[in-house]
């Protein structure tokens, strides 16, 4: 076959009659979530061939919603912060060709019940953050001042189109930056360290005010990047708002009718030399002449593709591939740290949640367990009665979020997320595996499910004991552990935020898009530097604006 030939990328090209009828696909996406699904869809918007598979029921990972007798919980998305035109969020939206739409939470977005029994709200602006700031802690003015200016500072040199996935381009907007001994300044520090020593705040109800956002659910303040830190709270104060419609509109909003996806896969990455591959030595040359490297095969079919994506983990993806990944992903694997592990309480209501005195905002009580703690407590029951919760009021957002057939007769719906202990072994045993097994089996099933009724318990006193109006009121409750997460949605760390934001993750460790193998990438959550829905949305658009001019660069 002469090379000569090759056609472009994209639907019309051909492979051998020898091979396969149905052509080689421009790329294989693994993962239906946010950002398999806005990978694929970039691509496809340029006329590429592409695949995702999905090895859950339904595509959408963590954008589906999760579903009980016509109740709908939106496990993954809560709110997109900055979605005013020109955003990081509004232009990926743009190039994506959707438009969603947004259901503003109340002014005061947040609130946060402090362990003193005093209440403060989180409201945009961020000038209005830190009027309020320094109204209830007048001794901290100059230090307020001192944080608003560096997250101006750091803020407005990662708003560029370029900057969420490419740190080259954020050397590039730091080097040009006139503040950039100050935000240089912030790359080996914690956020700890930041607040404390930089500002001079010490622990207590203004230090848990600055640090609560993202940080609680993510890593110990010890450990979390004082950059990233103080780049998601210039994002909060963006203005908070809801996606009309929820996971699943987001999900109808990025399928494209070009793209074949396949759920209930469980595929395996083959390169063509490998034994695996099922194919004579002509068809391989005839297919790296078409710039085929892989054959993903599945059971019933098999694609052939030029290059493969992959969202989940990269951990899993030993199991997934013949491949050898490269030493520098390797070696960035073993030194990469986890999010602290979240349970998650679910809990419909009789009435609609404003006649309980909720509004249209999420709640962080904070208990009286002093954040410096959390991370250390291995004492479930503790953390769940004592720890940070985070509740999320949903039906308030949306009109769509309660079927009104649904059989419970249920008008509210709320969820509340929990810490956990580092690992399994909070929950009986530190391998999974054990727990959807009955005990005469060997197994942990039935002591594994005593444990879920007493946190459950001690969760819904908690709710109770925040909103009184809830006694008597609850008509269903269930408890999502961090094995839920792992068993729907491949989340092996038992938590859905990817790597943990630490000085080390934020820099060094956590991956790019590139893999070291030709032709096979990631992004996500898991990537450089996403952490969270909208960064992940990000992820998924670069990789395929990658992945479009590779392929005209090769055809």
């Amino acid at each position: 076959m002469n090379k000569s030939k090759k056609p472009a990328s994209g639907a019309g090209a051909q492979v051998p009659d020898s091979v396969e009828a149905s052509g080689i696909y421009d790329a294989v996406v693994f993962g239906s979530g946010i950002a398999g699904l806005t990978c694929a869809r970039r691509m496809a918007l340029d006329g590429m061939r592409v695949a995702v598979l999905e090895k859950a029921q339904h595509i959408g990972g963590h954008l589906l919603p999760f579903e009980r007798r016509g109740l709908t919980f939106e496990v993954g998305i809560h709110y997109i912060s900055d979605t005013k035109p020109g955003s990081q969020w509004a232009r990926a939206c743009e190039k994506l060709e959707i438009a969603p739409e947004y259901i503003p939470l109340d002014d005061r977005f947040e609130e946060v019940r402090l362990s003193d029994g005093s209440v403060f709200h989180y409201r945009a602006p961020l000038e209005q953050f830190i009027a309020d700031c320094k109204a209830r802690f007048p001794e901290y003015g100059g230090a307020l001042d001192r944080y608003q200016s560096t997250i101006e500072a750091l803020w407005s040199l990662t708003t560029g189109d370029e900057f969420a996935m490419e740190p080259t381009a954020m050397a590039s907007a730091l080097v040009r930056s006139p503040q950039l001994r100050r935000v240089l300044s912030l790359v080996p520090q914690t956020t700890d360290t930041f607040i404390r020593k930089t500002l001079g705040i010490p622990r207590g109800p203004l230090y848990d005010i600055l640090t609560l956002q993202h940080s609680l659910i993510a890593a110990p303040l010890d450990e979390v990047a004082a950059l990233l830190q103080l780049m998601v709270t210039g994002y909060y104060f963006g203005g908070a708002c809801f996606i009309k419609g929820g996971g699943r509109a987001l999900i109808e909003m990025l399928t494209h009718p070009g793209v074949r996806y396949e759920q209930r896969i469980d595929a395996r990455i083959v390169g063509l030399g490998s034994s695996e591959a099922g194919i004579t030595d002509t068809e391989r040359r005839e297919l790296e002449d078409f710039g085929a490297r892989f054959v993903v095969k599945a059971k019933g079919f098999r694609i052939f593709s030029r290059n493969v994506v992959w969202t989940p983990d990269p951990r899993l993806l030993d199991e997934a591939t013949t491949e050898k990944l490269g030493y520098g992903l390797r070696m960035q694997l073993s030194k990469v740290k986890y999010p602290h592990p979240v349970g998650i309480g679910y809990f419909a209501t009789k009435r609609e949640l404003t006649e309980y005195g909720m509004e249209n905002r999420n709640y962080w009580p904070l208990g009286t367990m002093p954040t410096e703690d959390v991370y250390g407590e291995k004492d479930l029951l503790r953390l769940v009665a004592e720890g940070p919760i985070y509740m999320s009021a949903g039906s308030l957002r949306d009109p769509l979020a309660i079927d009104p057939e649904n059989k419970l007769g249920a008008k509210g719906l709320f969820q509340a997320l929990f810490m956990c202990p580092e690992g399994f072994d909070a929950w009986g045993v530190a391998d999974p595996r054990y727990y959807r097994v009955k005990e005469e089996a060997g197994g942990y099933y039935h002591a594994y499910s005593a444990i879920k009724a007493q946190v459950l318990k001690v969760l819904t006193k908690r709710m109770i004991g925040e909103f009184p109006a809830l006694e008597g009121e609850l008509v269903w409750k269930e408890i999502g552990t961090p094995l839920s997460q792992r068993r729907f949605l491949n989340s092996i760390s038992g938590s859905g935020y990817g790597y943990a934001p630490t000085v080390l993750d934020m820099t060094l460790a956590r991956p790019g898009f590139s893999t070291g193998v030709d032709g096979l990438w990631l992004c996500g959550a898991y990537t450089k530097p996403a952490h969270g829905i909208a960064t992940a949305f990000i992820s998924g658009l670069r990789l395929g604006e990658k992945l479009i001019k590779k392929a005209r660069a090769d055809s």
